[in-house]
């Protein structure tokens, strides 16, 4: 059915028009797209003179206000420039489907009951077969605003002849069911109705007034009543409502893709098309925009991640723009601190209008993390409801029990027993009707049962007992329905719940009714959900076993391979026998694919429970460990469960325990799993090796190999190997690491062994990365390009991601910019497909590494602020420790240095005993890169010298030449001549291997050293200058090459000062001129704070002093367009 109405921000399907119209009105039935619901619309078309409008406006006010027992339950109100419509709530059954059915009897008995019911009431309503509700006590009749638009004639005429056999009596000669929401006036309420009023009426106002409006109260003291009053209110001003109620354990990021969801309906095309980055933001949190991320969706408890708030902003922003909106959102307590935060920075930060309803809980509510800054908010106004006065409880019981005759005593009582509360005074007659105190006779209403105490008695779980009287009173598919969600403990899908039932079209549709009409139940966008904890516990309570058994089983038949482990097992336990249920869960730990940490510890939990053996247990243990391992996945990283351990830590611990289960201490028992202890070593290896603990990771393959001793064939050989390589390599035992690679290789080529090719390809990355290290690059380049089409052909984007990181570093030692920036961000963009925090943290730590080398410097700290977070949602140590020693350097580039070395010092504290040997080498470059860029050469070469042993000893052949030319050029810088001679053999030995490296990079270095080297020979010498010049033009066009600016600024200002030494001023001008371009690249990249301690830097004094000695002028361009060319003048200019 096309969607045709759209009224007051909501989407309608059209349903069948009534035939009547009369004083410019038009009739029709409406669908609500969202829930479903049927709406009888009374709408003026054109719209009204203001005049008229005006009065019609103040019409709907009163009524919802003094609306009555036999009016629909719920209206919506609204204009706009071409017309006025009014729709009422409309409920099934109506006259038109029950009319055929009764008997003539019957059918006359309801027209005698609606002619008394218009005789005595002074209001028109709508008397047509389709919009008159028939319910349990009650007929139910739609209002007019303005004159009725049939006549009781015509209502005869239009009702028809048919006669049917349903005997009496009629439904609205049974007892009205209290639990209902009934239509009544609004009590006690006058000051908060006019104040509340004028609230959002002030929303419709030009002036600036308050648009955040928090309703709070206690329990039952009619925070919906005073709700529905304000939205009506916001309607009559033309202003769009939309509410959304939290759910019980809703998590923040549920309720904000639900909201923006329901808000953005019927805009999403016109976002996107406005602001595609805030689509592509919330792609994997709005199902419109999933195709934007290739489908994926984040965990229904993934944390609302920070981009996420902008976003959402923005989202509310458009749509204020688009019309003027309150968003009214009910439950608020329900809202734990992290959906609290997120609604208080979209209340506080948008211009959009809210209403909070809050039901206060106490001195001690956990909702004041939400309310609290609210209250000294300029834009936040309060409105608290107190309990009501006795006679307006009296008058509300009146509303609520037509007719009664009740015994004036009775009703005292029962006003003083609710305590003010409007809410409780509706469950206390409710449950007196549930116990037989209160009766209904159709000749004389509600009166007290005479063979009953009129006596009220308020329970103890006056809850508990007025829920279990609904389940008391259900058919048998609606109390299925309820146990088949108590089961699950968790939305299901409407499909899958009719599979479970066995139902579907309208007896499914029927039995759903039933089960929401008693309240217990909730269906919303296509799923069905208890109404809240308590239902469940009565619900479990009160099923027999074998039924619980049966539909357990149904279930599990029904959702077949869409349910999610811990359901899984959970359905299992209660549909099966123990051996199945252990058989089951352990099957599912033989699976690559594990579950969260959360849902691995409840598996494992209930299965202990099962009695397993202990090869079993182990393996339940080690199911647990791998689901840490694999918690770097975000939604996955359970934050309040990490305290300060990182997952690895907690796969440690769940390891260890599978160890003791299988004798580790004294190696395994005869009989037992040899290569199941193994396998435990090998990961808890692993493990080891992630946090540094290379010792323990040591003796844990020994351990490992201790149990294949006498097994050389073993699967686990070839894993036992990388574990081995890895191990060695970090400790520095090169050539210990390498042959233990080769044997794996070997072994894994041999193999025929089930994963021996993933082994292989882990083997080869290895290699790879070991042979970059050497300065054997094309090696390195042609192992990882075959390992990368295998990882892009198997799709296989985790391992990708780590291929691509080592082709950029490979890339990055041969100075290959291009290739670089290419191989970080595929890297980047598969970690984002795995959603997996340690690659992410990995790739942005070496981007920003990258940017911080080519002195990119915003970007740089961009990316590794990012790489921190992180690391930080891990609580991985070394990792952290790499990202603060490189944004110190990044800072020390900016010209911060005493925040460079404060954030240095942080990095070595506690993470130097944990770091393999090039970490502490990276460590010791990184301490003299910032002793360089403060101009403290003797320290900086020290360190650099340093750096190059570590590197030498480790056998790390390229970070050792790059440190050991990093020394040679501190000792010329420093004019250290101590060490000139030393300087100089050094250089010679080095020009061999960097000829052979074929690195671009160390090439630039080489000159750059050479040159410096140079320069500390007195003048005089023709020879020498014009080396000089070579090396510096060597070194210049080697820097241009690899796009390292800040190199070609230090050659054109060495190079110019030499030329004007000459007397070739213009050559000298030239030079300088031609730099222009690097100058601009790097003050592009310099944040606006920082741009004064960035130009203090040595070496950007040192070319602004050439520049000056030159006779040219030093100006700073403009920011305001960074990618604009900047011509020489704009930045160097000739004095006039």
């Amino acid at each position: 059915m096309s969607r045709t109405w759209h009224l007051g921000g909501r989407w309608y399907a059209p349903g069948p028009e009534l035939g009547i119209a009369g004083g410019g009105c038009t009739w029709r039935v409406l669908e609500d797209e969202d829930d479903g619901s049927r709406w009888i619309l009374q709408s003026w078309s054109p719209r009204p003179p203001d005049r008229d409008l005006d009065m019609v406006r103040e019409t709907y006010l009163q009524w919802v206000v003094g609306a009555e027992g036999g009016d629909p339950p719920a209206s919506r109100f609204g204009f706009d420039e071409g017309q006025v419509w009014f729709l009422q709530k409309l409920l099934d059954p109506v006259l038109r489907d029950c009319w055929p059915r009764w008997r003539g009897v019957l059918q006359e008995a309801f027209l005698a009951r609606l002619r008394s019911i218009l005789a005595k009431d002074p209001h028109p309503r709508l008397v047509h077969p389709a919009a008159i509700s028939v319910q349990a006590g009650r007929i139910l009749l739609p209002r007019v605003i303005g004159a009725a638009p049939l006549g009781w004639k015509a209502f005869e005429a239009s009702l028809g002849k048919e006669i049917g056999a349903q005997p009496g009596p009629g439904a609205w000669e049974l007892p009205p069911d209290l639990s209902d929401k009934l239509a009544v006036p609004v009590r006690g309420r006058g000051r908060e109705l006019t104040y509340l009023k004028s609230l959002v009426l002030g929303l419709a106002s030009s002036a600036r007034m308050e648009r955040i409006l928090v309703l709070e109260g206690e329990e039952g003291m009619g925070l919906s009543v005073l709700g529905k009053w304000a939205t009506a209110v916001a309607e009559t001003e033309s202003i769009w409502v939309k509410g959304f109620e939290i759910q019980h354990g809703e998590k923040a990021g549920v309720f904000l893709g639900r909201m923006l969801q329901g808000l953005l309906k019927g805009f999403e095309a016109e976002l996107y098309a406005s602001s595609p980055e805030t689509a592509r933001t919330l792609a994997r949190r709005l199902p419109t925009y999933a195709f934007l991320n290739g489908g994926r969706r984040l965990a229904e408890d993934a944390p609302v991640e920070p981009q996420e708030l902008p976003a959402a902003l923005r989202i509310l922003e458009f749509l204020a723009g688009r019309h003027p909106r309150l968003i009214r959102v009910e439950c608020a307590e329900r809202a734990d601190a992290e959906l609290q935060a997120v609604l208080r920075e979209l209340a506080m930060h948008s211009g959009v209008a809210w209403l909070l309803c809050v039901t206060l809980q106490g001195a001690g509510s956990p909702v004041k993390g939400l309310l609290s800054p609210l209250r000294v908010h300029p834009a936040a106004a309060f409105l608290h409801l107190n309990r009501l006065e006795d006679h307006d409880l009296l008058d509300l019981m009146d509303d609520l029990l037509q007719p009664n005759d009740l015994d004036p005593g009775f009703r005292a009582e029962a006003c003083q027993a609710s305590l003010g509360s409007p809410g409780m005074l509706r469950r206390i007659l409710e449950n007196a009707q549930m116990e037989g105190i209160l009766v209904w006779r159709p000749d004389r209403g509600w009166s007290l049962a005479p063979d009953r105490p009129p006596r009220i008695r308020v329970h103890e779980d006056l809850e508990g007992r007025v829920l279990a009287g609904r389940m008391h009173r259900l058919e048998a598919a609606p109390t299925a329905v309820l146990r088949l969600l108590a089961l699950a403990d968790r939305p299901l899908a409407l499909p899958a719940l009719g599979r479970a039932l066995g139902l579907a079209g309208d007896p499914l549709d029927e039995t759903l009714r039933s089960a929401t009409s008693s309240k217990l139940a909730l269906v919303k966008e296509g799923t069905a959900r208890l109404a809240g904890p308590r239902v469940r516990a009565l619900v479990l309570e009160a099923a027999p076993e074998s039924e619980a058994r049966r539909l357990a089983k149904a279930l599990l038949k029904a959702l077949g391979d869409e349910i999610d482990p811990v359901l899984s097992l959970h359905l299992e336990a209660r549909a099966s026998d123990e051996r199945t249920v252990l058989e089951r869960v352990l099957r599912m730990a033989g699976q690559e694919v594990v579950p969260r940490p959360a849902d691995a510890e409840e598996i494992v939990s209930q299965a202990l429970g099962l009695h397993p053996s202990p090869a079993q247990t182990a393996r339940l243990w080690e199911f647990l460990s791998d689901a840490w391992s694999q918690a770097t996945v975000r939604g996955r990283v359970p934050s309040e469960r990490l305290g300060q351990r990182s997952p690895w830590e907690m796969a440690l611990e769940a390891l260890g325990k599978a160890q003791a289960c299988l004798g580790a201490g004294g190696g395994p028992a005869p009989g037992e799993d040899r290569g199941l202890l193994a396998r435990l070593f090998r990961k808890q290896a692993l493990l080891e090796v992630r946090i540094r603990r290379l010792d323990r990771a040591l003796g844990a393959l020994q351990s490992a190999a201790g149990c294949l001793a006498d097994q050389p064939g073993h699967a686990e050989q070839v894993s036992l190997r990388l574990a081995l390589g890895r191990v060695r390599l970090l400790q520095g035992c090169m050539g210990k690491g390498l042959k233990a690679l080769e044997e794996g290789l070997r072994l894994a080529t041999a193999s025929g062994a089930p994963g021996a090719g993933r082994w292989q390809m882990e083997l080869l990355l290895e290699m790879a990365k070991t042979q970059a290290h050497r300065c054997q690059f094309q090696r390195s380049l042609a192992t990882l390009h075959a390992a990368q089409r295998t990882m892009e052909h198997d799709q296989d984007f985790r391992r990708l991601a780590s291929v691509l990181d080592a082709l950029a570093q490979t890339c990055l030692a041969l100075g290959q910019p291009e290739a670089v920036h290419g191989h970080l961000q595929g890297a980047l963009r598969a970690s984002r497909i795995q959603d997996d925090l340690e690659l992410q943290g990995t790739c942005h730590l070496d981007i920003g590494i990258f940017e911080s080398c080519r002195q990119a410097l915003g970007s740089a700290l961009s990316h590794l602020d990012k790489a921190l977070d992180r690391f930080a949602a891990l609580r991985d140590r070394v990792g952290i420790a790499r990202a603060q020693a490189w944004k110190a350097r990044t800072l020390a580039a900016l010209g911060e240095a005493a925040q460079g070395e404060m954030l240095l010092l942080r990095a070595l504290e506690g993470v130097e005993a944990r770091s393999s040997v090039s970490e502490r080498g990276e460590l010791l470059f990184l301490q003299a890169e910032l002793a360089a860029f403060q101009g403290s050469w003797r320290d900086a070469a020290r360190t650099y010298l340093e750096a190059a042993r570590g590197f030498e000893g480790a056998g790390l052949a390229w970070r050792e030449l790059l440190s050991r030319l990093r020394h040679v050029q501190s000792l010329a810088r420093g004019g250290l001549s101590e060490g000139f001679d030393q300087a100089w053999d050094l250089l010679e030995r080095c020009k061999v291997q960097v000829e052979g490296a074929g690195s671009r990079w160390l090439e630039m270095e080489w000159h750059r050293a050479h040159a410096l080297l140079l320069s500390t020979v007195p003048d005089g010498d023709d020879g020498v200058a014009m080396e000089s010049l070579t090396a510096l033009g060597d070194m210049l066009a080697a820097a241009r090459e690899i796009q390292f600016p800040a190199e070609v600024l230090e050659a054109s200002a060495l190079e110019a000062t030499l030329l004007l030494r000459r007397g070739e001023s213009l050559g000298a001008r030239s030079r300088l001129q031609d730099a222009c371009a690097s100058f601009q690249q790097l003050w592009s990249g310099v944040p606006e704070t920082m741009g004064a301690s960035f130009l203090g830097r040595p070496d950007i004094r040192r070319f602004r002093t050439a520049v000056e000695t030159a006779g040219l002028g030093f100006s700073i361009p403009e920011r305001e367009d960074p990618m604009l060319d900047w011509a020489p003048t704009q930045v160097l200019d000739a004095p006039q």
